[in-house]
């Protein structure tokens, strides 16, 4: 994952083929081996979705992978994984306008797969997605999982990310959340996502200023993100700190 976050998609295609080189000499256990090709198939799709603008393209490519993920798997390891995979496909399909999530299929994979419940992959995605519905209990069982279970990469980042959604929702962010986020922004797809879905809502919230503005435009410019600077605030709005 880290070739496609560090956005080197000739590196990671070499990977994904190695790995199923590897997988299909018998590598691993069937059970494991069917579980990772998942996870292949998801790494492969996360590499099209970077690679992919046009809208009908990216329409097919999440059609594609939806069914790929809809398949159900002969052995359990790789069941669970089968649903993982789609829940994360469908939430990043419903944050990008392509096709809603509704709440029910959430409640129901989270109901019949538990195991889901200490998963910090699964619940960066929820809490995007509870964000833009304005989920409040979703974002708060993230937070939670974010704490208990924190996650092996970009660990830090994710947290304080969960935490600004949540008291974004909840009406209790302060500018110090915001700049933490910023500060804490280190790849590509990380930052794109912040500029373009969470720094709207700190401006709607009163929470940017001048400042907040200079410090994003120079982590867009340090991670060399091909975007016109970030605009200043028409004024310095006041912001009231809320008692953590």
């Amino acid at each position: 994952m880290s070739a496609i976050y560090g956005n080197h998609p000739v590196r990671c295609r070499e990977l994904i083929a190695k790995a199923r080189a590897s997988l299909d000499f018998g590598a691993l256990p069937e059970d494991q081996a069917a579980a990772v090709r998942l996870a292949l198939d998801w790494y492969e799709f996360n590499l099209c979705r970077m690679e992919t603008t046009e809208p009908e393209a990216v329409a097919k490519l999440f059609a594609e992978f939806r069914k790929r993920f809809s398949q159900t798997q002969a052995f359990a390891r790789a069941e669970l994984q089968r649903w993982r995979m789609y829940l994360l496909l469908r939430c990043e399909e419903d944050q990008d306008g392509f096709a809603a999530l509704p709440r029910e299929i959430v409640d129901e994979i989270i109901s019949l797969h538990p195991d889901v419940e200490a998963d910090p992959v699964i619940w960066q995605s929820l809490a995007m997605w509870a964000f833009k519905h304005n989920e409040r209990d979703i974002l708060e069982r993230a937070y939670e999982v974010m704490l208990t279970h924190p996650s092996q990469t970009l660990g830090q980042a994710k947290w304080l990310r969960v935490n600004l959604l949540y008291r974004l929702v909840a009406g209790t962010a302060t500018r110090e959340d915001v700049e933490a986020v910023v500060y804490s922004q280190q790849v590509k797809p990380q930052l794109l996502e912040f500029i373009g879905q969470i720094w709207p809502r700190c401006q709607a919230a009163g929470l940017v200023d001048a400042e907040l503005t200079a410090l994003l435009n120079m982590k867009r410019e340090e991670i060399d993100i091909d975007l016109p600077p970030v605009p200043k605030p028409e004024r310095r709005t006041k912001t009231t700190r809320t008692p953590r």
